[in-house]
């Protein structure tokens, strides 16, 4: 391997960091069947260096600590992150590149050399394979293990990367922090490793201050103003104890079937855990829809939960016999970015919260007026912090021992569905281009997805975001409830919606 350009030595982590509420809870929300991980898929044409590849991790994971942290438990409840065991080998790491220490050139025994073999696994793939179906994923559970985990699989033509975290540890924002980073230091080895280091120096000690609830103002002064209204928030959201949401699980006869269709959307059903279906608008579909967005008064974000509830909606009536004077709502949860502009030295994490959108059958006839509803909503939000409600609620929670766990794992479902619109998430990326795509080195990334966990009763989340210039959706369904046909008939019909706007 070519010698490389000096690297900043990796930073030691704290010795533990206590777990907030926000954590607490997610460490809680996993049941069997329900692994409570975020999973990212990317299929990238090219071939692989795996070496590269080895030394890219090498580089970038030691900059994210909860990513390879454990959990500490006094009797059955979490406490705090702990780095008492599968450490990286930061002494190996820190080497220079023609150092002795770095000798090794078989990539297996370059993982074990750097300590490694708990978070990546190498899957050499025979001649002719395409990415078609996700391996047996490692379970990434935190209380018996890493809660991260890569897998990559690859051939001379083609390779997907696959990344576990459990929502523990990482947020769906802060995993893409982490994939970003190894695309650039990928690319950064396999182009000009003479060039300067290109990520720049991360701060461990901002860790201590995630999921804090006195955050988004810029003075002491208007971080005190706004926490009233975050208790006035917790109010409202009482109405969220109450409201029983609809479920796309009910009524639903499931057939289980392995087949999966051919048609656009692609269907992809890889096992009884875990499925997806893919969905795209073209550049110029996407443009428009931006116009429409624009022309209406409300983001795209907003008109898009519209549609979509008003997908759900009809989905149900068709396949469910649902009425419109039916006493449920329909309910979307929604994460909200907790970052602010000083956060950009924080490593990969939870800061992040929930806000719920709550809406009657009767309010789906006109999605105009439920897009500027919705907007209205969300900018009442954005304004006086109220995204923070959830995780006062659960602060709020913790002062009882053993009370998150209970909430946590109540039968009833959270809502009808996972909504997240991760935005363009390649935009400004330091690697080369190949027209609207990603060049990472020799490979091109030609599709980018991400999973949201599923949970008891919530058989639908909902990942958005730009790649390429195209406005990409993937719908993760639970197979068990929501069989393939019927997830591609729900992501065709948001799509008809979004395309004929």
């Amino acid at each position: 391997m070519n010698s490389t350009s000096p690297i900043p030595s990796p930073s030691e982590p704290p010795p533990l960091l206590k777990l907030t509420a926000f954590e607490r809870f997610q460490y809680w929300e996993t049941r069997p069947g329900f692994p409570n991980q975020i999973v990212a898929v990317l299929d990238f044409t090219g071939p692989l260096d795996a070496t590269l590849f080895v030394e890219a991790v090498a580089r970038v994971l030691p900059r994210h600590p909860l990513l390879y942290s454990r959990i500490k438990s006094v009797g059955h409840e979490p406490v705090a992150f702990v780095w008492s065991e599968g450490r990286p080998n930061l002494e190996a790491i820190a080497a220079p590149a023609n150092s002795a220490r770095n000798t090794v050139t078989n990539p297996l025994d370059r993982l074990d050399a750097l300590g490694l073999q708990d978070y990546v696994r190498m899957q050499p793939q025979p001649e002719g394979w395409q990415p078609q179906q996700l391996a047996n994923l490692p379970d990434v559970q935190p209380e018996h293990g890493p809660a991260f985990c890569l897998t990559i699989q690859f051939n001379r033509t083609h390779s997907r990367w696959i990344m576990q975290t459990h929502h523990v540890v990482c947020d769906g924002l802060g995993g893409l922090q982490s994939i970003r980073e190894l695309l650039q230091v990928y690319h950064w080895l396999s182009s000009d490793p003479q060039k300067p280091f290109p990520l720049r120096p991360l701060q461990m000690e901002r860790l201590r201050n995630r999921g804090r609830l006195m955050r988004g103002a810029t003075t002491l002064w208007g971080r005190l103003a706004r926490l009233p209204m975050k208790w006035m928030g917790l109010f409202g959201a009482s109405k969220f104890l109450w409201r029983r949401p609809v479920s796309l699980s009910a009524g639903n006869h499931v057939h289980r079937s392995a087949s999966s269709g051919n048609g656009s959307p692609e269907t992809m059903t890889i096992s009884p855990e875990i499925a997806w279906v893919d969905g795209r608008l073209t550049v110029s579909q996407t443009k428009r829809l931006r116009q429409i967005a624009k022309e209406s008064g409300v983001t795209l974000n907003s008109l898009l939960l519209a549609h979509w509830l008003t997908t759900l909606h009809r989905f149900r009536c068709q396949n469910d016999s649902s009425s419109e004077g039916a006493r449920d709502c329909y309910r979307l949860m929604i994460p909200t970015n907790e970052r602010s502009g000083g956060d950009v030295a924080l490593s990969a994490c939870n800061q992040v919260s929930m806000v719920y959108v709550d809406r009657w059958p009767r309010e789906m006839e006109h999605v105009e007026g439920l897009a500027a509803g919705i907007d209205f909503e969300m900018s009442v939000i954005r304004r006086w912090g109220l995204s923070g409600t959830f995780l006062l609620a659960l602060e709020v929670l913790g002062w009882l021992p053993g009370l998150i766990r209970w909430h946590a794992r109540r039968p009833s479902g959270w809502a009808t569905s996972y909504v997240t619109n991760l935005g363009p998430i390649m935009d400004r990326l330091r690697v080369g281009q190949a027209g609207l795509l990603s060049q990472v080195g020799p490979l091109t990334l030609t599709e980018i997805r991400m999973l949201p966990p599923l949970r008891p009763a919530l058989p639908a989340a909902l990942a958005v975001h730009f790649y390429g210039g195209q406005f990409c959706l993937t719908l993760h369904h639970d197979p068990r409830e929501i069989p393939a046909e019927k997830a591609a008939e729900l992501i065709r019909m948001l799509l008809n919606r979004l395309r004929t706007q």
